[in-house]
């Protein structure tokens, strides 16, 4: 998960989530890192506060985030969606970066699915029981 953090030595224009310079140049190119990368809330002020879920939903997408959250209003939500579309037309080099993008995602969906298959049956009974809830319940104080 990216940070709406400006590291100034990498990129000090622009806070992490939305630097090209620090998602894919630092996290993907130098660290070599290859799995999903998820936005933290676009709806948050640090970024809210500058610019519309719609420009930061695609700036975000430029810069190397494979999925993005905005956790606070759906009227956001929607906007983003839209200009994720319109720049998806517009731009076959964004539509590339959409493509990657989904591509990590169905990869990490496939690893979660053959992990799932492998858990234990016993598990499978207990995690989401009355019991399982009850004791969860009981352990973060509310019950």
């Amino acid at each position: 998960m990216t940070a709406h953090v400006v590291f100034a030595a990498l990129d000090p224009d622009r806070p992490a989530t939305l630097s090209q310079k620090v998602v894919t140049g630092l996290l993907r190119m130098k660290l070599g890192y290859r799995g999903v990368i998820v936005s933290d809330d676009l709806d948050m002020n640090a970024i809210a506060s500058h610019m519309g879920a719609d420009v930061a939903a695609v700036g975000a997408i430029r810069a190397g985030c494979d999925a993005l959250l905005l956790c606070r209003n759906e009227d956001h939500q929607n906007a983003a969606e839209a200009a994720l579309i319109r720049e998806a037309e517009r731009d076959s080099s964004f539509r590339a970066r959409v493509g990657e993008a989904a591509s990590r995602i169905r990869a990490m969906k496939r690893a979660h699915a053959a992990n799932q298959a492998h858990r234990p049956s016993a598990g499978r009974a207990i995690i989401g029981s009355f019991d399982h809830r009850r004791l969860a319940d009981r352990l973060a104080g509310r019950a």
